[in-house]
C-alpha cells in the first residue's frame, strides 16, 4: 500500500497537480464541445440545403435563364426513368418587395416555382406556416382577402374552404398540445382578419357580417419568414400581417442576351398567402416565392415573337431533377451530364448566338455542389476552431508533464 500512500501524500501536498489535471480535462472537454457543436451545425446546414433543392440541379448561373429546359426534362424523364423521378423548372430574379399598408420595403430574391411539383423534389412544404393549420389552401392561384364573420349560430368562423381545411388538420393532428395551443386563440395563431359581435376586441376587417372574401383577386405569394417579420428580444416573432394582405413586387425583365429590355419596371400586386421558414436566415430574409408561369410571362421569359416570324423558346434559370430513393448522387450526375451533352448536340446549328452561349454555361450539379461555397466555409471554420483548441490542449498537456516531472525530480530521493 506504500505506493498509494506516496501518491496521496505528494498529490495532497502539491495541489498544483490537480490544477494540471483539471486543465487537461477542460481542454479535452472544449475540443469535444467544439466538434459536437460545429459538427451538428454543419449537419444542419447540409440537411437544410438538401431540403431546399432537388438532388440534381441544372443551372447556368446567369439571370436571363436558358432555353429548352422543358424538352430536356421530358427527355431524361423518358430516357433515364430508372433514376429520374420528376423534373420542374425554376425562375429566380431580384426585385423590390413592399407591404403597402406599412410601407415596409426591402430587396427580395424572387423564386418562381410550380408549387405542386416543387414540394415533391424538396422539403419546402414542411416550412409553410398556414399550410400546417389549413392544409391544401396554400397556392398561387388568384384569390381575395379571406374575412372571418358571424355564422348563423353566432359563432365566429372563417370561409367554408378554410374551416373545412382546419377540420381536416384537427382530425389528422396527433399532438393534442398543438390543438390546445391553436384553440386558445385560433385567429391570433394564424393572423386572420376577424370581426366580433360584442365589440371591444381588436377588429382587423369588418366589410360584412358573414364569413367571405373581400377585395380584388390577386396572385398569391409565399414570403420568407425573416423578410416579413423581425425577431423580438424574447426570441419570438411578432406576426403583424394578416393572411391575404396586399403586398407588391417590382420586377425588371431581361432579354435573352442578359440586357434590360427597355421596358419600365413592372409593379406586381400580390396577396400574401403563406410564409416559409427554412431555418437558414440568409434564405428566409431574402426569398419570396411566386407562380412560375406568371412570373415567366411578366419577365418576358415565355415565348416572344420574332421580327422575321416564329417565337423564341421559353427560358428558366434552373431545372430541378428529383431522383428515385437510393440513387447515388455522383453517378446520377455523370449520367445526366452525358445526357445533357447529347441533348445539346441534337439541337443542331439553328440556335442563336445568345442561346448557344447561355446553354454553354449550364452546369449539372448536385445539391452539395450548389451549396459548396457555404458548406466549405463552415467546414473550414470547424477545422480552424478545432485546431486552435487542440493546440491549447497540447500546451496544457505539456504543462502537466512539466509539473509532474518537477514533482518526481524533487522527490526522487524520498521515493
Amino acid at each position: 500500500m506504500y505506493k498509494w500512500f506516496l501518491v496521496w501524500r505528494y498529490l495532497h501536498t502539491k495541489l498544483i497537480a490537480f490544477f494540471g489535471i483539471a486543465a487537461v480535462m477542460l481542454c479535452v472537454a472544449m475540443v469535444l464541445v467544439v466538434l459536437s457543436v460545429m459538427g451538428g451545425f454543419l449537419d444542419t446546414i447540409r440537411a437544410r440545403s438538401k431540403g431546399l433543392h432537388s438532388e440534381i440541379v441544372l443551372d447556368p448561373g446567369t439571370m436571363q435563364g436558358f432555353p429548352y429546359y422543358e424538352q430536356f426534362g421530358e427527355h431524361i424523364e423518358n430516357e433515364l426513368s430508372d433514376i429520374v423521378r420528376l423534373t420542374t423548372p425554376v425562375i429566380y430574379t431580384y426585385s423590390v418587395f413592399r407591404v403597402p399598408a406599412t410601407t415596409w420595403t426591402k430587396p427580395a430574391r424572387v423564386i418562381g416555382v410550380r408549387l405542386d411539383e416543387y414540394v415533391q423534389v424538396n422539403d419546402f412544404a414542411e416550412g409553410l406556416h398556414y399550410e400546417k393549420y389549413y392544409p391544401g389552401t396554400t397556392h398561387f392561384r388568384p384569390r381575395s382577402l379571406p374575412v372571418a364573420g358571424l355564422a348563423e349560430d353566432g359563432s365566429l368562423r372563417l370561409p367554408d374552404e378554410l374551416e373545412q381545411a382546419n377540420a381536416k388538420w384537427r382530425a389528422e393532428e396527433t399532438d393534442p398540445e398543438a390543438i390546445v395551443e391553436y384553440e386558445e386563440n385560433p385567429f391570433e395563431a394564424t393572423q386572420y382578419p376577424y370581426v366580433t359581435s360584442t365589440g371591444g376586441d381588436r377588429v382587423y376587417s369588418a366589410w360584412f357580417d358573414v364569413p367571405g372574401y373581400a377585395g380584388p383577386e390577386r396572385d398569391g405569394i409565399i414570403v420568407g419568414y425573416d423578410l416579413l417579420y423581425e425577431r423580438t428580444s424574447e426570441g419570438d416573432f411578432d406576426r403583424y400581417l394578416a393572411r391575404g394582405a396586399d403586398v407588391a413586387l417590382t420586377l425588371m425583365p431581361l432579354s435573352p442576351a442578359g440586357n434590360l429590355t427597355g421596358e419600365p419596371p413592372i409593379r406586381w400586386p400580390l396577396r400574401y398567402v403563406d410564409d416559409s421558414r427554412t431555418g437558414i436566415f440568409e434564405i428566409d430574409s431574402l426569398c419570396v416565392y411566386v407562380d412560375f408561369d406568371v412570373v415567366q410571362h411578366k419577365l418576358a421569359m415565355d415565348p416572344q415573337p420574332l421580327v422575321d416570324g416564329g417565337f423564341t423558346p421559353p427560358r428558366a434559370n434552373q431545372l430541378l431533377i428529383g431522383l428515385h430513393d437510393g440513387i447515388e448522387l455522383n453517378a446520377a450526375r455523370e449520367r445526366i451530364s452525358d445526357a445533357w451533352l447529347a441533348f445539346l448536340g441534337s439541337l443542331g446549328p439553328d440556335l442563336t448566338a445568345a442561346d448557344q452561349q447561355v446553354l454553354g454555361y449550364v452546369e449539372v450539379m448536385t445539391w452539395e455542389d450548389l451549396q459548396r461555397r457555404y458548406i466549405l466555409a463552415v467546414e473550414k471554420e470547424k477545422v480552424l476552431v478545432t485546431f486552435l483548441f487542440g493546440l491549447i490542449s497540447i500546451v496544457a498537456i505539456v504543462l502537466v508533464g512539466c509539473i509532474f516531472y518537477m514533482i518526481v525530480e524533487k522527490k526522487t530521493r524520498d521515493i
